[in-house]
């Protein structure tokens, strides 16, 4: 539940930014796509893991951060 209220709050960020303020989203996903929770936590889960080595302290970054970099790695938006 926490994973998938955070994207929500990142959806309305990104819903401010791009309607409202005509700027770039911090991420793009696919029109109408709804995450479940699960496809959250993997998606965390997977780019923690790839970015591990680049990173050690990764499993210790705040999980809305971690959410964060995994959704913008995911969905880039281009400009």
């Amino acid at each position: 539940m926490l994973l998938l209220g955070t994207e929500a709050g990142f959806a309305a960020a990104n819903a401010e930014l791009k309607d409202k303020r005509g700027e770039t989203p911090l991420y793009c996903t696919p029109e109408a796509f709804q995450f479940s929770g699960e496809q959250l936590f993997d998606l965390v889960r997977r780019w923690a893991d790839a970015n591990r080595s680049q990173v050690p302290r990764i499993d210790a970054a705040p999980m809305h951060s971690a959410l964060l970099y995994a959704l913008e790695d995911a969905f880039p938006c281009s400009k």
